[in-house]
């Protein structure tokens, strides 16, 4: 983006502008090699489980997006000290209409289009801002800003809404699927109909609108402190409806969850019958990709650098937050995007809620010991675990919309063995009597241990200097728990009220509920560099 300033007066302007050209091109689509279900050893011995597979032409999404857009900005010198920023963005975009291809046979049995999207979109930004040198001293500063920032286009999920109204389909079986670990045939898992993602129709770039507030001075012996706070809105963020799912549930569990087919029990995996919670016959899964997600975020941020003595600074931060979204499955795939209550629960959203990415607590120390031509540094950082929700194990689709993990759980506190589990897990206690909430729960915390020792420099020509790095010392690890506040019993067995129609699902405690599961992370490394000074 090409830029021109212009200075009058008090007044500094900055005027640009630029465009681009945006070129997408995707082979992957979810479910393309196969998705077996067992629940144990047993079934898994007999091949006895629940295979899901999206078959068809191999799909291909490509499509160019264009991209124009210019600014004007002026920072105005109000007063000595005092400084005001304005400014407006505005940005236009385009995407192809004629990529996604209409579905007639959909047409004719839902009145609904496939095909119908707006190509082009405005998008407007304004920007305000301000500086203030608190009497002109150059040791306390006072600034704050906000605007609305836009992204592009969701190439990924405009391109799923390409890649799959070309023709792709699902195939679903449940029980002894014969040919494991190949496919099974087409009798064993048949062909339930197309399935396709349904873009909306006023497709929309991510909208941002953030404010930002701080305090910047100089306390006594020499620290500076450094307070900010800072508040973002997200919307127009894709989230996913399951438009053939049955508009209301065939079922209750005892707890009252919502069921929409007829369960199948193998072992310890709970799935839906093919077809049995489909609205449409003839028809597989069909998601609308709509845009009503949305995300909040509040952070608060304190910190604190000193130099003390002739060489060592220390710096140390906090920094508080909150998120909270309806945006489901940000870090998962497809169908643990689909909410499990899409009538609400209890008058609400149930995905309205804490975030996936939310992490309220992190903490920052870094230390810098300078002896010259030797420099020994230090960084330590501490983090909250990353959330999750109490469910069940992958594999059981407790209300049947065809998603295996995406089921919260019913805190029941006279199933033997979950209160065992409170004097560790508070935040089941708090919930006894009701459904999970998202994300209520939390893994393990993050810590991190980085070292750099920094000899030099030295002159060979040019000013050199050697950095030794020890990265991760802790070896932190992210970390995947067992999010599974029950286990099905495979002892037991589906059990129907003739009177009341409530189904019963056999349940027992798991005991390894929030233990870790897997972990990752990038290990230790060792790092030489060097680097050259040129003058």
């Amino acid at each position: 983006m090409e830029t021109v300033h212009l200075t009058r007066g008090a007044h500094r302007f900055k005027i640009g502008g630029g465009g681009g050209i945006r070129a997408l091109r995707a082979e992957y689509l979810t479910g393309r090699s196969g998705t077996f279900i067992f629940g144990g050893v047993d079934q898994l011995g007999v091949a006895d489980g629940a295979f899901a597979q999206t078959v068809g032409r191999p799909p291909l999404a490509r499509f160019t997006g264009v991209e124009a857009g210019g600014f004007v900005q002026d920072r105005w010198h109000v007063a000595p000290g005092v400084s005001l920023l304005l400014g407006l963005r505005v940005d236009w975009e385009k995407v192809p209409t004629d990529k996604i291809l209409p579905d007639s046979a959909w047409l004719a049995r839902t009145a609904l289009r496939t095909d119908t999207l707006q190509g082009t979109r405005m998008k407007w930004g304004p920007r305000a801002g301000f500086t203030w040198d608190v009497a002109n001293r150059q040791r306390w500063f006072v600034q704050g800003g906000g605007g609305v920032y836009h992204g592009v286009v969701d190439g990924s999920a405009f391109g799923e809404g390409i890649a799959t109204a070309s023709g792709v389909e699902g195939r679903r079986g449940v029980g002894v699927l014969g040919r494991w670990p190949l496919p099974p045939d087409s009798t064993v898992a048949p062909v339930q109909g197309p399935r396709f993602a349904v873009v909306h129709p006023a497709v929309s770039a991510p909208r941002t609108s953030r404010a930002t507030f701080g305090v910047s001075g100089i306390l006594g012996g020499g620290a500076v402190l450094h307070l900010s706070m800072s508040y973002r809105h997200t919307d127009f963020l894709v989230r996913r409806h399951d438009l053939n799912l049955l508009p209301v549930p065939t079922a209750r569990d005892q707890y009252g969850r919502p069921v929409y087919g007829t369960l199948v029990q193998s072992g310890a995996a709970l799935t839906a019958a093919p077809g049995s919670n489909r609205r449409f016959s003839g028809f597989d899964a069909v998601t609308a990709l709509d845009q009503d997600g949305y995300s909040d975020y509040v952070g608060f941020t304190a910190h604190v650098e000193r130099r003390v003595g002739r060489g060592l600074t220390l710096s140390t931060g906090y920094t508080y937050s909150r998120t909270e979204d309806n945006w489901l499955g940000a870090r998962g795939i497809p169908e643990q995007q689909v909410t499990p209550f899409p009538d609400s629960l209890g008058g609400r959203d149930w995905a309205d809620g804490r975030s996936d990415f939310d992490v309220p607590h992190r903490f920052a120390f870094g230390a810098e010991l300078d002896f010259g031509s030797v420099r020994l540094a230090g960084f330590y950082g501490y983090r909250s675990g990353d959330p999750f929700t109490p469910g069940f194990r992958d594999g059981v689709d407790a209300n049947a919309d065809g998603s295996w993990r995406n089921d919260p759980a019913y805190v029941d506190d006279q199933v033997p063995g979950v209160p065992d589990l409170f004097s560790a897990w508070p935040c089941l206690r708090e919930q006894v009597g009701r459904f999970a909430d998202r994300n209520s729960c939390r893994g393990p915390t993050v810590q991190r241990l980085d070292l750099r020792l920094a000899l030099g420099p030295f002159r060979l020509g040019y000013p050199i200097e050697v950095t030794v790095d020890a990265l991760n010392v802790l070896d932190a690890e992210y970390a995947d728990v067992d999010r599974a506040l029950y286990l099905v019993d495979p002892a037991g067995s589906l059990t129907t009220d003739p009177a009341s129609g409530v189904l019963t699902v056999p349940l027992v405690a798991n005991p390894g509920f929030g233990r870790v599961i897997r972990r990752f992370g990038s290990g230790r490394a060792l790092r030489l560099g060097i680097r050259v000074n040129y003058e």
